[in-house]
């Protein structure tokens, strides 16, 4: 993706404003910054700025940081003005004067901040891919903040470090296409159009013990399943056996796509925390576009027949070549968009609720966000290692977590960013 990002920092009581582009090109110019804050160190923050994108809207987004460390999306989501934090919202480039205010007392009561440090971000909009996002997890359970980069050349499997420390992401464009499969009941898995209205990023790989431990700490990576082929480092495998409560946090007020909230202790609670973006599950619309990468059949590489044979192989472990446990994440090709384990390998959690039936009728965007019946299962899509090849389809799609946030062995997931949130 041709997506260029440019920030500025401004910290209280300084006139001292730092500019960096993360990749050389004509840059967003974000001038004339600077920070308030209304009554004592618990009032209304306001931001204001110039843009300068050669009279074309641009994505803004805010960080703040005290004494270092981010205070994460989650608390500036009431922020309001020339701010794209939670929507799509583009900001003009009019000439007109910018300005962003958060009630801090709203977003995060009982909190002061008397030393913020803002970090405000200009993004261009037609972006293509490739492009990737990488953070570095080296520092683990005891780092302040896991630091981010930008880089267009893609992760090279011959180094552990991409399924280890670092956690990357792939951007995908936003578009439409044709979403569903008749390959196993039709009424769940019903064919409709399709359409994504904002690009986002997508987990390479799906995360694995390691990265999971780099987050939650060994403990809780300790629950992972993990059979050990050929000598590989256990570490390089898909987590499983976690829940929807260590994914996104205990409870309703945290599960699935109802709220934007995660829980601060939940993985996604502490992945945002410490890199300030809004990282979360993908909605299972997102996950298959990102699984097709533009095919219309039944698996990544249309040319692959619907039975799943010959060809599959080359992509998934399933119930033919896996042995009926998983493998090492990256083992088998990517699809057309350099994404690995689309299909088999484990089952990928989405923010949907799982439904059976029916029409959807909004095709934008869309997401199942009520829960039918007693238990509240999330869909899961790709298959896992057991999974037959109709299972493992891209429109295909399963139940896995319950009411209960029960882990599952075959379930993993994997790592979800959408730029200009349209939730």
């Amino acid at each position: 993706m041709n997506i260029r990002t440019f920030f500025h920092t401004a910290a209280f009581g300084s006139a001292l404003f730092a500019t960096t582009a993360l990749l050389a090109d004509t840059p967003i110019a974000l001038t004339g910054v600077s920070v308030s804050q209304s009554g004592n160190s618990g009032g209304d923050m306001t931001v204001t700025y110039s843009l300068a994108n050669g009279g074309e809207p641009a994505y803004v987004t805010l960080d703040v940081l005290t004494n270092g460390v981010s205070v994460g999306f989650d608390h500036i989501k009431t922020a309001r003005g020339d701010i794209s934090q939670l929507d799509a919202h583009l900001v003009a480039d009019d000439g007109a004067p910018k300005s962003i205010v958060w009630p801090m007392r709203t977003d995060w009561p009982d909190q002061l901040i008397p030393d913020a440090t803002v970090r405000l971000q200009a993004w261009y909009t037609n972006a293509i891919p490739p492009m990737y996002l990488v953070v570095d997890l080296s520092g683990g359970t005891t780092a302040e903040s896991f630091p981010y980069r930008y880089t267009s050349t893609a992760p090279d499997l011959a180094s552990s470090t991409c399924r280890t420390t670092e956690l990357w992401l792939r951007q995908c464009p936003a578009g439409s296409f044709t979403m569903g499969t008749t390959l196993i009941d039709a009424n769940r898995n019903y064919v409709h159009p399709a359409t994504l209205t904002n690009s986002f990023w997508c987990g390479v790989f799906e995360v694995t013990k390691a990265q999971y431990a780099l987050v939650m700490g060994d403990a809780a990576a300790s629950a992972a399943s993990v059979t050990v082929s050929d000598g590989n480092p256990d570490g390089i495998y898909p987590m499983n056996n976690m829940s929807a409560a260590d994914l996104r946090g205990a409870g309703s007020s945290y599960y699935g796509w109802a709220t934007d909230n995660v829980a601060d202790g939940s993985f996604f609670g502490v992945l945002r925390a410490k890199t300030g973006l809004a990282f979360d599950l993908p909605t299972e619309t997102q996950w298959e576009y990102a699984c097709r990468a533009g095919s219309t059949g039944e698996f990544c590489d249309p040319g692959i027949p619907s039975s799943g044979s010959p060809g599959l192989g080359n992509y998934a472990y399933f119930s033919s070549n896996s042995g009926s446990h998983t493998w090492p994440v990256g083992s088998k090709a990517s699809n057309a968009w350099g994404l690995y384990d689309v299909h088999g390998n484990v089952f990928e959690v989405c923010l949907d609720a799982f439904q059976d039936n029916g029409t959807r009728v909004t095709t934008t965007n869309y997401v199942a966000s009520n829960f039918i019946g007693g238990n509240k299962y999330n869909v899961a899509r790709g298959g896992w290692a057991g999974s037959s090849a109709q299972q493992c389809a891209c429109g295909t799609k399963v139940h896995r977590f319950t009411s209960n946030d029960t882990g599952d062995g075959s379930v993993g997931f994997r790592v979800w960013l959408t730029i200009g949130k349209w939730r």
